[in-house]
């Protein structure tokens, strides 16, 4: 993800890590759409991560 911060494109990012020889988790090469979908997933991550919770303070029983 270091590489994004660098300012470098998503083709130039699957071309460096194609260069090293680095594989998909299910194999293959990585193309600029995977790293693009990668990115995209993280972003979602990230906002879910930060969506605010609510909690109960306190809960009233009621006999029926």
């Amino acid at each position: 993800m270091g590489l994004v911060d660098k300012g470098l494109s998503y083709t130039a990012i699957a071309d460096k890590l194609n260069e090293m020889g680095l594989e998909k988790p299910r194999g293959g090469v990585y193309e600029s759409q995977t790293i693009n979908m990668t990115m995209y997933q993280r972003k979602k991550r990230a906002a879910r991560e930060g969506e605010q919770c609510f909690f109960l303070k306190s809960i009233r029983l009621v006999e029926n």
